[in-house]
């Protein structure tokens, strides 16, 4: 009886010796080695849950963080073979890694924050200057044009936009060592062209829509002052579309060459209804390029 008394008192020895070591390890501050790999691994694996928690503080503006986080999740590439070289006594961490074929710096910040780690410092600077064009998509964020924007250490695919009338792509490489610009060459195809050129047809219809004026910006003249005295209608009729002609590089457009027909009704100076019709084989429309964020329309002048 005794020797199983010491046996059940030994088991309960035991039990609660496990207890104390769960709860050691329930109650052991996080270590800041942890942290530091816990955010390289995510960076690595593109687990943006991760990096969204650990960057959840009100040291990163909201916007600043939506962007770099919806860019990152269109990286093309991402760091790779991550390893923590130094941490320093105020928590900044110096890594390195792997990003393409080259070797890179790592770095950011942790701070204890409540049971865990917040990361600071951790974003790198990319400026994308277009030859044409007022924004760019860089991951899956579009972000102005000639504007520093803050982004997650990765490759990333840079694209014109508006891209159904841009042609312009490449890919950039950032990390938070040191601020990158890259010059986008961009240019206006084919594809640009066709595009802009349904939007001057759809501008010419509404010119050539019926009405009882001459509309404005849509260079017509119909003398119809020389045959009426009163002015009740005007119908146009396109028998030729003018001829675009695009100057991307100064920003401008010329469509010439058009011919439209303009039959005028209202009431002539003997005081009778009447109607007369007018030809003008000269027909164009001139104006600017204008592109406004990732939209481009071609403004009539």
């Amino acid at each position: 009886m005794r020797a199983r008394t010491a046996i059940v008192v030994a088991a309960a020895a035991v039990a609660a010796l496990g207890v104390g070591v769960a709860v050691f390890w329930l109650l052991r501050p996080p270590q800041i080695q942890d942290a530091a790999h816990d955010w390289l691994d995510a960076l690595a694996s593109g687990d943006v849950h991760t990096l969204t928690a650990m960057t959840n503080d009100s040291r990163v503006p909201p916007d600043t963080r939506r962007l770099a986080l919806d860019a990152f999740a269109g990286a093309s590439d991402r760091i790779a073979d991550p390893v923590v070289q130094r941490i320093s006594d105020d928590g900044s961490v110096h890594a390195t890694a792997r990003l393409g074929t080259a070797s890179v710096d790592v770095h950011f910040t942790l701070t204890r924050a409540g049971h865990g780690y917040q990361v600071g410092d951790f974003l790198g600077t990319l400026t994308v200057d277009p030859t044409l064009g007022a924004a760019v998509r860089v991951g899956d964020a579009t972000v102005p044009a000639h504007t520093a924007v803050a982004v997650l250490p990765a490759q990333y695919p840079v694209r014109a936009l508006p891209d159904a009338v841009l042609d312009g792509a490449q890919t950039v490489a950032v990390t938070d060592a040191q601020p990158v610009t890259v010059t986008l060459p961009v240019t206006l195809g084919t594809r640009g062209q066709a595009v802009l050129q349904t939007q001057l047809e759809t501008y010419e219809d509404r010119c050539a829509a019926s009405t009882d004026h001459v509309p404005a910006a849509c260079g017509l003249r119909v003398p119809w002052a020389a045959d009426l005295r009163t002015l009740d209608a005007l119908a146009f009729r396109i028998d030729t579309r003018p001829t675009l002609h695009l100057d991307p590089e100064h920003g401008r457009f010329a469509a010439t060459g058009g011919v439209i027909t303009a039959t005028a009704r209202g009431t002539g100076f003997d005081g009778r209804a009447a109607s007369h019709t007018y030809r003008t084989e000269d027909w164009a429309l001139r104006g600017e390029i204008v592109f406004s964020g990732a939209t481009v329309q071609l403004a009539v002048r």
